[in-house]
């Protein structure tokens, strides 16, 4: 599937190569949020693209919540605690 991902100009380069090698196309943008939604808004409609919001939206919020589930079965055990390592 086609994939644009809009990143500020200011995020670092190994987060750019690293969105670059998952083949997604690389937006930049201004470092702020009305710049972020402007563009995406901007790629939305010229190409018929759905947004996914990294932060306001319900089906990302709950993946990222059994993530955390998730991580605490597989390093929990009674009486322990989470560590670094």
């Amino acid at each position: 599937l086609p994939c644009a991902v809009v990143v500020p100009y200011t995020t670092p380069q190994c987060k750019r190569d690293s969105i670059l090698s998952q083949g997604a196309e690389l937006v930049l943008c201004e470092p702020n949020t009305a710049a972020r939604e402007a563009a995406v808004a901007e790629i939305v409609r010229e190409r018929g693209m759905t947004s996914v919001s990294p932060y306001n939206d319900y089906d990302v919020m709950a993946g990222q919540g059994t993530l955390a589930l998730e991580l605490i079965e597989q390093v929990w055990w009674p009486g322990g605690k989470l560590s670094r390592w």
